[in-house]
């Protein structure tokens, strides 16, 4: 009886450290809000991994405003970003009321035409029935980041 006791406990310690050296370290991902607008309804996130930068935008949820949700615009790599920018930008020019498109994004989120006060903005879709709204103000100044952050001696 006491053999299969301090047996067992030995086969219980092995299996435990067994587990306990089997996970491997994870990079961790630096993310950081490199654009606000609107006063933080929306947002330019950077999520920097190693060597790869992925960029996300963050919009305010004003479908659920209580549950401080936030739709979120899975948009890729530096390049991507600027030609999905640029592509909204050209979209705030030719839509019109009752357009709505797909984004084309990872994140499947769809797109469409609002108009408030005179002012266009693009809604924008997200998971659980989340939506935020894009103003062209919003999309220049993201632009403005990217042209920036590429020439940098233009500041002195």
């Amino acid at each position: 009886m006491k053999k299969s006791i301090i047996l067992t406990v030995l086969v219980l310690i092995g299996v435990l450290s067994a587990n306990a050296q089997g996970f491997e370290r994870l990079e961790t991902v630096n993310s950081k809000k490199v654009v606000n607008c609107d006063l933080g309804q929306a947002f330019l996130v950077e999520n920097t991994m190693g060597a790869d930068t992925v960029y996300i935008i963050l919009l305010d949820d004003k479908a659920y405003p209580r549950l401080n949700e936030w739709v979120k615009m899975e948009v890729g790599a530096r390049p991507e970003t600027i030609e999905f920018l640029n592509k909204l930008l050209y979209t705030f020019d030719n839509m019109k009321k009752g357009d709505s498109f797909n984004s084309g994004l990872q994140s499947e989120n769809k797109l469409f035409y609002r108009n408030e006060l005179g002012v266009k903005k693009i809604g924008v879709t997200g998971e659980s029935g989340t939506k935020g709204y894009l103003r062209k103000a919003n999309v220049r100044s993201m632009l403005e980041y990217f042209n920036a952050s590429q020439n940098p001696e233009s500041d002195e």
